[in-house]
């Protein structure tokens, strides 16, 4: 039977066959992409492991948690009482906020010593504001004989840009961000005020706020670092939305509450020790280089034998031309070295052994026709040319 049209024909299965050899290439570009990736990747944790960064800030948090639950937090539980917000007196709470997060994000929580947390906090309804970008909210934290007037913003902008690469051009996009208030709250000093100072790590505060504001943000804002609010961040404007109310807590600035996001830099985890990153980065390496190495041998024998139907055929070729002399010669070494003799089987003459099997033919045998005649399989050849 003919074709209509096979050339028509031809050309869809060249496409359809086309297509898979994309779909594999693209497969294997993937693949080796990832598995170069977990190469290097698993060198550097191993080179890592040889410093242990880990220790640094795990001594820090432990030191400052030392501090507080001997003799700062007794300081600080003192003059809390003290301490209003607007005119308005604190609740104490003992919310352990910080110390629960480094428990479900750090890699070996139970080599953290555990503080008493203590802060005071109140509730304020702000279900009267709206959400309007460069508004502020007014706050006055400290004592009955000094206290300190704050201007926290209620919503802001901030413009980030960057340079995305077209070819051999560059631009710069620049993206509006928009964050609205959802919490306040101030650190304060031995008396009460509050204070950009943060205990235990100089330099680190630029503002009277708790935290430096990037936590976990893989693109952090520039503007209202160290700010009293805590903001959610919103890609629109429309977007904006304020909660009826917002807790305002006030925090020592000697609680290790605050000084934990400097330590893991607002990831709340310390990273891992020097033997679990010498362990992960060993396996991603040897499983990064078996693949390596299999994606070699594959290249290699498809550069030697091109037409071989099947990459099992190739490595029975690359068996027999390699493998197969040293195969041998280490199954004769391992017999010598390990393995016993075997006693030699007694060598039967091929005409008893055919008499043999005639006569365990016989008995069953239920043959009515004549036995002699003609010539034993083995026997002595019949002559080419019998006399009449």
């Amino acid at each position: 039977m003919l074709l209509e049209n096979p050339g028509a024909d031809r050309g869809r299965y060249g496409m359809l066959n086309r297509l898979k050899g994309l779909a594999v290439a693209f497969l294997v570009m993937i693949t080796l992409t990832f598995t170069l990736v977990g190469f290097f990747s698993g060198m550097l944790l191993m080179m890592e492991s040889f410093d242990d960064t880990r220790a640094a800030g795990l001594d820090a948090w432990n030191a400052d948690v030392a501090d507080w639950n001997s003799y700062s937090r007794s300081n600080f539980e003192k003059i809390g009482p003290s301490i209003t917000v607007n005119d308005h007196p604190l609740t104490a709470s003992t919310e352990d906020i910080i110390y629960d997060l480094l428990k479900a994000n750090d890699a070996s929580p139970e080599e953290l010593l555990k503080p008493k947390a203590l802060f005071y906090k109140k509730t304020q309804d702000i279900s009267g504001l709206k959400p309007i970008p460069g508004s502020t909210i007014e706050v006055d934290v400290g004592t009955a004989a000094k206290s300190k007037k704050l201007a926290v913003p209620l919503v802001f902008e901030e413009v980030r840009c960057r340079y995305v690469q077209r070819g051999k051009m560059s631009r710069e996009v620049c993206e509006p961000h928009f964050f609205a208030l959802q919490g306040i709250c101030v650190k304060v000093d031995g008396a009460g005020q509050p204070s950009d100072a943060l205990d235990g790590v100089t330099g680190a505060s630029t503002g009277v706020g708790c935290f430096l504001g990037t936590e976990g943000m893989f693109h952090p804002r520039v503007t209202n670092i160290w700010s009293p609010g805590l903001y959610i961040e919103y890609s629109q404007e429309y977007e904006l939305k304020l909660p009826a109310s917002i807790d305002i807590a006030v925090h020592s600035n000697t609680d290790p509450a605050l000084t934990a996001s400097i330590y893991t830099g607002g990831y709340y985890t310390f990273g891992q020790g020097p033997e679990d990153k010498f362990s992960s980065g060993l396996w991603i390496f040897t499983l990064s280089t078996l693949m390596l190495c299999g994606f070699i041998t594959m290249c290699t024998l498809q550069y030697i034998w091109p037409t071989a139907p099947s990459y099992g055929d190739r490595f029975k070729y690359f068996y027999r031309r390699y493998l197969r002399h040293h195969h041998a010669a280490f199954n004769r070494w391992w017999a010598r070295t390990c393995g016993t003799a075997e006693e030699p089987m007694p060598e039967i003459p091929m005409n008893e052994q055919l008499l043999e099997e005639q006569a365990m033919r016989e008995e069953g045998d239920d043959w009515t026709g004549p036995r002699d005649g003609g010539h034993r399989l083995g026997g002595s050849m019949p002559p080419l040319v019998q006399s009449v």
